[in-house]
């Protein structure tokens, strides 16, 4: 979903003559894109950190590299851990 489709999904959320049968299909619709774009940033994170453990058993050569992959892990996370 791009983000011009739920500006559009919300504008008709937000109309008064809606119904609450379109509210909560519109609702419902917004909430599976969060939660697979969640998911695809989860599994992003989790390649991430996978390849800097396998990094990590080659250390002192790849300690640079192994941290770079998680400090990208942990800015992709927006702040959270």
């Amino acid at each position: 979903m791009t983000p011009t489709q739920a500006v559009t999904l919300m504008g008709i959320a937000l109309k008064p003559t809606t119904t609450h049968r379109t509210s909560l299909i519109v609702i419902r619709r917004m909430a599976r894109y969060f939660c697979e774009s969640a998911d695809a940033i989860y599994d992003e994170r989790r390649l991430l950190r996978r390849g800097a453990a396998v990094l990590r058993q080659f250390e002192p050569f790849t300690k640079e590299r192994a941290d770079a992959l998680e400090q990208k892990a942990k800015d992709r996370a927006g702040g959270h851990p």
